[in-house]
């Protein structure tokens, strides 16, 4: 848990914090009907706390809890999830992944 207060400093020649890192894989498998929780590898390089959430474009049902996905798949079709990762300081990167 992060119990400082996190400094978010740019200047005009360089910005000190990064967008977040994914090493997620980006293609996964799952069963027609399984409770699918995914739980993504995300670094930040400064070492802050990081929020995952849906863009859109997934099913409705699907759900982010604690920077895990929650879906029960319900389709049989290659569903593709748009999602972004925010640092505390709004340095951001967006990713997607298939399942």
């Amino acid at each position: 848990m992060w119990r400082q207060r996190p400094t978010c400093i740019s200047t005009r020649y360089f910005a000190v914090n990064h967008p977040p890192n994914i090493t997620s894989r980006k293609d996964y498998y799952a069963l027609y009907g399984e409770n699918l929780e995914l739980v993504f590898d995300v670094v930040d390089p400064e070492g802050m706390p990081v929020i995952i959430s849906l863009l859109g474009g997934g099913p409705k049902d699907a759900m982010l809890r604690d920077n895990i996905l929650h879906w029960n798949v319900t389709s049989d079709r290659i569903t593709i999830f748009h999602l972004l990762a925010t640092d505390i300081c709004s340095a951001s990167t967006t990713f997607n992944i298939t399942i």
